[in-house]
């Protein structure tokens, strides 16, 4: 079985896409060959020499045009080396592939896990054979080709020893890009209750902007910070690799999750891998901590009850806390990495 996959970038240190490369990894252990095509690459990376990178040239700074002229190019030039197809949260190369890999009885499969539904996705979706996502909430454009798998966590690159720092503080941290959609304003409303409340805390913010709004938006973080003097007490760390975002999740205490995008995401997963405790307000990680969702969810935009689920966690005891840590992991180990490749593995053959 030979594979073609397109993603967006082949970096391993990329704070957003990094992740991929042990996907790219546990790829080549169940496919013979496996050819990658993406949109940027680095120079140098770490893959198994069954997989062959190619890229449309992004890190050159060439014309669309000809990123589009290199993809047909390269599908056509490829076509007899690759059975399969797998594209990554891209719909528009489906469609734009399409016509394409039916022509030449290609099976086409893609990964989408988010909120939107543009025309790009709603044209691939009728050249896909399989659509799969992580939850049911995660795809938002009905389809009899969807297929519920769960997310791809390496559990041996989190299921490291803690970090014992020996402090008093309570240590913070959340992940995500600096975007509105990750709601930092609820956060920091909610981390200015604690403080009010004279609980110890640092928080780091690990993540980038991406778009030009994020940017703007990202200052306007900072100086609401500043203007609640809390400066001392949070950190905005910027975008992580893997191997950088690791020791923050093991060395932290609660990780404070704000996202709305009614989807399991990856990161709060990573954190329960790590062994943390959670705070959401996200309705898919509801449905999956009902037991204990008095203690690990609080409603969308409300800071003072985020700050209550904060301060709550804090205060129980370690058999508690350790009966949710035992619950959250049992969560991850059903979203672990060679899992997830392996069901993929079974939908396209």
């Amino acid at each position: 079985m030979n594979l073609l996959v397109i993603t967006q970038k082949v970096d391993k240190d990329d704070s957003n896409l990094g992740f991929f490369h042990e996907w790219l990894i546990e790829f080549a252990k169940n496919f013979e060959k496996i050819i990658v095509v993406c949109l940027f690459k680095k120079t140098k990376y770490d893959l198994p020499s069954n997989i062959k990178v190619v890229s449309l040239g992004k890190e050159r700074n060439g014309p669309k045009l000809k990123f589009l002229f290199n993809f047909y190019k390269i599908i056509w030039r490829e076509r007899k080396n690759y059975d399969f197809v797998f594209v990554h949260m891209t719909p528009i190369y489906v469609a734009l592939g399409g016509f394409f890999w039916r022509l030449y009885k290609k099976k086409v499969s893609l990964w989408f896990t988010h909120k939107s539904v543009t025309i790009w996705l709603y044209l691939a979706e009728k050249f896909c054979n399989v659509i799969f996502t992580a939850t049911p909430g995660s795809f938002r454009l009905a389809s009899k080709k969807v297929k519920v798998v769960g997310h791809g966590i390496d559990l041996k690159q989190f299921k490291k020893q803690k970090i014992d720092n020996r402090r008093q503080s309570l240590a913070l941290v959340t992940v995500g890009r600096i975007s509105p959609v990750k709601d930092y304003e609820t956060l920091i409303k909610a981390l200015e209750f604690l403080k009010e409340k004279n609980i110890d805390f640092n928080i780091d913010i690990i993540g980038a902007p991406v778009l030009d709004a994020d940017k703007v938006y990202l200052e306007k973080l900072k100086t609401e910070v500043k203007n609640k003097d809390l400066n001392k007490r949070v950190k905005f760390i910027g975008g992580l690799s893997q191997d950088g975002l690791i020791p923050r999740l093991q060395s932290a205490d609660v990780f404070v999750h704000m996202s709305r995008t009614g989807s399991l995401d990856k990161t709060i997963l990573e954190a329960m891998a790590t062994g943390l405790l959670i705070v959401s307000c996200n309705s898919a990680t509801k449905e999956v901590v009902d037991q204990y969702k008095n203690e690990l969810i609080f409603k969308e935009g409300d800071a003072k009850q985020l700050a209550d689920c904060i301060q709550n966690l804090r205060s129980l005891d370690e058999d508690r806390k350790n009966k949710i840590r035992k619950m959250l992991s049992k969560i991850v180990e059903q979203n672990e990495l060679s899992q997830l490749i392996g069901k993929i593995k079974k939908e396209l053959k």
